[in-house]
């Protein structure tokens, strides 16, 4: 999904919620359905670490209601003006169990210390299921990188959205 499409979905579905306070807000479907979904969306830019391997919380979606499994997507755009590098995206469970990684070559391929060709801006999408607990579980979208001393973002937009269904099929 191209950066402009990402940003105009993102738009959409933020313009469709009820306004939401904070810095990260959940809105929950009605309690009644068997189904459920959860939407999670980044209101500021994310700064993450210069240093490698260290993952900062970027958005987080509450999966409660009882217990069930849920089908969670989560995507960031990742901004590197810096030395390319590897970009990892992951979806991690309240317990801290990494449920999936996505990853992406970003950054200035032209400077010293470059890692390959990358692009500036890329969008990072990850998946992945998460088990709720009857008292409650979520899933945080972290992000992170592979080299040292990488001054990079997430721009604001970042979501997590979680949909529960009583016969989800794992294969």
């Amino acid at each position: 999904m191209s950066v402009r499409r990402l940003a105009l979905w993102s738009t959409a579905v933020v313009t469709a919620c009820v306004a939401a306070a904070g810095l990260v807000s959940s809105l929950p479907a009605s309690a009644a359905s068997t189904t459920q979904d959860v939407f999670a969306r980044s209101w500021g830019t994310t700064e993450l670490s210069p240093h490698a391997g260290i993952y900062v919380g970027v958005a987080t979606a509450s999966v409660t209601g009882g217990t069930g499994s849920w089908v969670v997507q989560a995507t960031a755009t990742v901004v590197n003006w810096g030395p390319s590098d590897y970009y990892r995206c992951r979806l991690s469970d309240g317990d801290g169990t990494i449920l999936n990684t996505a990853s992406a070559l970003v950054g200035n391929s032209t400077t010293p210390g470059n890692a390959g060709a990358g692009a500036l801006v890329v969008p990072i999408t990850v998946a992945a299921v998460v088990n709720s607990k009857s008292n409650g579980n979520w899933a945080a979208l972290l992000c992170g990188h592979e080299g040292g001393n990488r001054p990079s973002r997430v721009d604001p937009g970042a979501t997590v959205w979680a949909h529960r269904s009583p016969e989800l099929q794992l294969q």
